[in-house]
């Protein structure tokens, strides 16, 4: 019982650590590092205490839930370790003695991509597990209520999730990642518990569906409350149509990329004073710098990028 407990403890704590990770600029660069180390030893224990899960892999029978939930649990832990070693290969704080572990290239890309990849498949993975927490909630009417208010909840979570250019990043189409800085603290954090609650609640439907033993009217329940939460996501995003900027590549830039943009072409109007781009450059973080390098990718003029410093990521 009491190891039960210290698992659920632990679990909570990964689901706080990953909504801090996903919300960098509230943070900053070092207590996004440390938040990182901290979510990856907690990942360690938590692979430790479910030990019994690798020892049953190859036992009984796998049926379309099993499978599914083998393949959640398999790609989340898979795309965790990419992610914690191409993360601690940046690490300026935590461990800057690994920073050449691999190639910074490869390392940002791996990271950014594979940070998103393990959101989205831990809300499955949590998801996958709530139907056994809420078996021991008793009453039918109160889990009927508790359906219909997740149903728009989770539509929202998805309009979120395409309006934020989540697809981008899973995708590999954009090579930096654009944060809107001036969005109030709890908005942020909101959308990234919106996001992930999308996904949870996908999650929490899959077993009514692919389970042979339930009933077709479940399977019926199930499939209508996600397919409603998607058509209200989809609804929303037609309804309230992202700003988008095309010409960065061929691609398309999210609002927050777009409110980066137009801040640094608010910090530098004069394109052609050189002098002034250097001296922006140097008081702007990296994740700045990219962006401002997109900004001039197009000129011959364009300024190097100064001697590095310490508060570059």
């Amino acid at each position: 019982m009491q190891l039960k407990r210290v698992e659920r403890v632990i679990d909570v704590l990964l689901v706080i650590g990953l909504m801090l990770l996903m919300s960098y600029q509230l943070w900053g660069e070092e207590k996004h590092e440390w938040t990182g180390i901290a979510m990856t030893a907690l990942m360690i224990l938590h692979q430790i205490l479910n030990r019994k899960w690798y020892a049953a892999l190859f036992r009984g029978r796998y049926t379309p839930l099993r499978i599914v939930q083998t393949f959640v649990n398999a790609a989340l832990v898979s795309c965790f370790i990419l992610t914690s070693l191409s993360g601690i290969s940046m690490s300026v704080y935590a461990v800057p003695f690994f920073i050449e572990l691999m190639r910074a290239s490869l390392a940002r890309r791996l990271h950014l991509t594979l940070s998103h990849w393990s959101f989205l498949l831990m809300g499955l993975h949590l998801g996958l597990h709530i139907p056994a927490m809420l078996g021991k909630v008793k009453g039918k009417q109160l889990r009927r209520i508790g359906l219909c208010a997740s149903i728009p909840a989770a539509g929202a979570g998805l309009w979120l999730f395409l309006r934020n250019s989540f697809p981008d990043y899973l995708f590999c189409r954009v090579p930096f990642a654009f944060y809107d800085y001036d969005k109030a603290a709890f908005l942020v954090l909101l959308e990234a518990l919106l996001i992930a609650f999308f996904w949870v609640f996908v999650g929490s439907q899959l077993p009514g569906i692919l389970n042979r033993k339930a009933k077709e009217r479940s399977k019926l329940v199930a499939l209508l409350a996600v397919l409603t939460a998607v058509a209200i996501g989809a609804g929303l995003t037609c309804l309230l149509p992202v700003e988008t900027d095309r010409g960065w590549g061929g691609g398309t830039a999210s609002r927050a990329l777009s409110a980066e943009h137009r801040r640094c072409v608010q910090l530098c109007p004069d394109r052609s004073t050189e002098a002034h781009r250097e001296q922006l450059i140097s008081d702007l973080p990296l994740r700045q710098f990219s962006v401002l390098l997109f900004c001039y990718s197009e000129k011959s003029d364009f300024p190097k990028r100064p001697a590095a410093r310490k508060d570059y990521t």
